[in-house]
């Protein structure tokens, strides 16, 4: 008789708070509420290739591509308070995708031996960004390491154009 009797009680409780709201002011959204998107094309001529001797770049232990661009809207505020999130966007032959940098893929070539034989050369390349306020940079980076060991790479030999998608938030 009183476990019933705390039973009816306990379903009187989840009835009344169930059929009750609570109101109260508006708040702030909150950070991520507001975005903005940058859909930016990096031509093959875009790409730059540096060396491990360049001093201005010597955060980075080897060589490889990149491409810089202004993006004015990348402030301070977004900068410090915000997030930045970039995308690779790319066709698999019936839709564009598009995946979060870093993006790193596994590749199959063929180069013809001295022979005049076909090999498969297989390596990765990688994809990735940094940015401050008012900039960001792509980077492409390949696992073959022509850009080590004193290998002369034609720098010429440019990565594909690519397309990418910068994310604001704030």
């Amino acid at each position: 008789m009183i476990m019933r009797k705390y039973v009816m009680m306990l379903v009187a409780i989840v009835a009344a708070m169930s059929l009750s709201s609570c109101k109260g002011d508006k708040g702030d959204p909150g950070l991520g509420m507001n975005w903005k998107i940058i859909n930016i094309p990096v031509h093959s001529a875009d790409w730059i290739y540096t060396y491990d001797t360049d001093e201005y770049r010597a955060q980075w232990d080897n060589n490889y591509f990149y491409a810089s661009y202004n993006v004015p809207a990348l402030d301070d505020f977004i900068f410090t308070e915000g997030s930045v999130h970039a995308y690779v966007i790319y066709s698999n032959g019936a839709e564009d995708i598009q995946r979060p940098l870093p993006y790193v893929t596994h590749r199959e070539a063929f180069v013809t031996d001295e022979e005049g034989n076909e090999q498969p050369y297989f390596f990765t390349e990688t994809y990735d960004y940094a940015y401050g306020v008012g900039w960001v940079e792509f980077n492409y980076r390949a696992s073959d390491f022509a850009y080590e060991d004193d290998i002369p790479m034609n720098p010429a030999m440019r990565p594909t154009p690519m397309k990418f998608r910068l994310v604001l938030n704030w």
